[in-house]
């Protein structure tokens, strides 16, 4: 068992075992990834942890756009819900996209970090973002395909109890975090703004990029193409809608997959 399966199972922090695991004299132990001695749980049982206050779960951003540093359509609304928050600390990881250098720090491979109103900013950089336009290219699957996969990898860095992921451009990345992630323990949140018929591909396209799974990929798929929306309302846990886009989807091309009782909030 893994430490955060064990700090999961008890609703308890991962940090707060590893602390407790090296007063044991288990110094090796680094982090939330590392496995739990066997012998010894039973000391770790025994144990007063504080528990997770439940209203205060870790929760990670995915966005290609929040104000105040990339706002193209949905930046605004991205941001807005952020002031909303509860949480003293939010995670936000977008694409580095017209970011000047200047205001990050480098803190891995194509990973640049900043800190704005008390929120920790991850950019992930990629020449294929370094473009006049955030979407509007050929390639762009393969462009969202980076940031997710390098998103992921970002992810498992951190601990994180609710993943929310922002608009069609994203609606995948339930599918691919369950096949690919080595922690695949998220809940995942879709907010979503309206019916759109962009984030439509060719089956191949999204296939190749991905090598997603023959028997996850129906799902993803509507009218024998890759549909993104689609793929992100059949596998979200939850849903961050309002009562507008709900009417606006019933209406829609995808009407078969919405229903009442989408809104989270």
């Amino acid at each position: 068992m893994k430490i955060y399966e064990y700090a999961r199972k008890r609703n308890i922090k991962s940090k707060d075992v590893v602390k407790r695991l090296h007063e044991l004299g288990f110094n090796h132990l680094k982090n939330h990834l590392s496995l739990v001695p066997g012998k010894v749980i039973d000391k770790l049982d025994k144990t007063p942890f504080p528990v997770r206050d439940k209203a205060l779960q870790s929760i990670v951003y995915l966005t290609l756009e929040c104000q105040p540093f990339i706002n193209d359509k949905i930046g605004d609304k991205v941001s807005a819900k952020l002031t909303k928050s509860k949480r003293v600390k939010n995670t936000i990881i977008l694409p580095k996209f017209n970011i000047t250098d200047t205001i990050l720090e480098k803190v891995a491979e194509d990973i640049y970090k900043t800190t704005y109103k008390l929120n920790d900013y991850y950019f992930l950089a990629s020449p294929d973002f370094e473009r006049p336009k955030l979407l509007g290219y050929a390639d762009d699957h393969k462009r969202i395909a980076f940031y997710m996969k390098k998103a992921l990898k970002l992810i498992e860095q951190l601990e994180v109890d609710i993943i929310n992921i922002h608009d069609w451009p994203l609606g995948l990345f339930p599918l691919f975090y369950r096949q690919y992630s080595k922690l695949n323990n998220a809940k995942i949140e879709f907010s979503i703004y309206g019916p759109t018929y962009s984030g439509i591909y060719a089956l191949n396209d999204y296939t190749d990029v991905f090598k997603l799974d023959n028997s996850t990929i129906d799902l993803a798929t509507y009218a024998k193409s890759i549909n993104l929306l689609k793929a992100g309302l059949v596998t979200a846990d939850t849903f961050d809608i309002s009562k507008t886009v709900i009417a606006e989807l019933k209406q829609s091309y995808l009407k078969a997959f919405i229903y009442d009782n989408m809104r989270k909030s």
